[in-house]
């Protein structure tokens, strides 16, 4: 199958793709576990608006299911600066990145762009190792900090007399 998001255009093993995502039970967020990861998996939804769900889901991909969410920093103006990586098998035929136009609803969505495994780095589900070619789909984005503890990144000052 083809998959076109805006600029980018990669070939997709949908069932293969769809198995091994059937296997995994969590995304990386919710295995890492850390302030920020759980974050991200609270505003997950805000990361991945909705025409880039359905694209991916109907490559198979479960973008619930990321290998990995990078925190970078907080940007006064964006928000929470993360870096998302899905798999999927296959590969990318151009993957320059783009950002969502506003008419797509593309709420805090900054960047997305594509990669062949090959290519880069990124950790990935172990499911994902094995012979075959395996494409990522990045999504750099800003998000909202959601959690009930403080954000960590905004200073707060002491209230009341010392």
């Amino acid at each position: 199958m083809r998959l076109e998001i805006g600029s980018i255009r990669c070939v997709v093993d949908v069932e293969l793709t769809r198995r091994i995502f059937s296997r995994l039970s969590t995304g990386g967020a919710e295995k890492c576990g850390c302030l920020h990861c759980r974050n991200f998996a609270l505003a997950r939804d805000l990361a991945f608006p909705r025409p880039l769900r359905i694209a991916l889901e109907s490559a198979g991909i479960d973008w619930r299911k990321e290998s990995e969410a990078v925190h970078y920093y907080r940007d006064p103006n964006v928000g929470h600066i993360y870096d998302v990586w899905v798999n999927f098998i296959g590969f990318v035929e151009n993957g320059d990145p783009f950002a969502m136009p506003a008419d797509y609803d593309a709420g805090p969505t900054v960047q997305i762009t594509a990669y062949n495994d090959a290519e880069r780095y990124a950790p990935k589900p172990a499911l994902f190792n094995n012979d075959r070619t395996v494409g990522r789909i990045e999504v750099r984005v800003g998000l909202p900090w959601v959690l009930a503890e403080p954000d960590p990144e905004i200073e707060t000052t002491p209230t009341g007399p010392e």
